[in-house]
């Protein structure tokens, strides 16, 4: 009985502090833990300072990154540069046209990359269906 107490308090401390898959959490959260914070544009959803400009989409409606050219052009160059594949190939980027970048096998795969979407503007469906997945 004791055990499954202590289980429970740490599972509950642990959960408070774990990082979300979005680095996402309520307003309300981060202005209990006193911790700056974004609110994004949506209103319902916040994220740490940190995350903003990261050139990661963090707020579901991507407001986090919209207003961030210059420091996306800046990590576009420094995040791919010297990079390479796991077979030792050069990294490809693909600049989106709000400057952020997506890794170039990003392009064309049916999936929103960028937050402008202009990773999949002139996408044919032949293109979208044989591209292999990024590794």
């Amino acid at each position: 009985m004791k055990l499954e107490i202590v289980s429970v308090i740490a599972f509950i401390c642990c959960s408070l502090f774990v990082k979300s898959s979005t680095s996402a959490f309520t307003c309300d959260q981060l202005d209990r833990w006193k911790l700056p914070y974004y609110r994004c544009r949506s209103g319902d959803q916040c994220i740490l300072t940190r995350y903003e400009c990261d050139s990661v989409l963090d707020c579901t409606d991507f407001s986090d990154e919209d207003h961030c050219q210059t420091e996306h052009e800046v990590n576009c160059r420094e995040d791919f540069k010297d990079k390479k594949t796991r077979n030792g190939e050069p990294l490809q980027s693909f600049p989106c046209q709000d400057k952020m970048c997506i890794l170039g096998c990003q392009r064309c795969d049916g999936f929103r990359d960028c937050a402008d979407n202009s990773d999949e503007i002139g996408c044919t469906e032949t293109e979208v269906s044989l591209r292999p997945p990024c590794n």
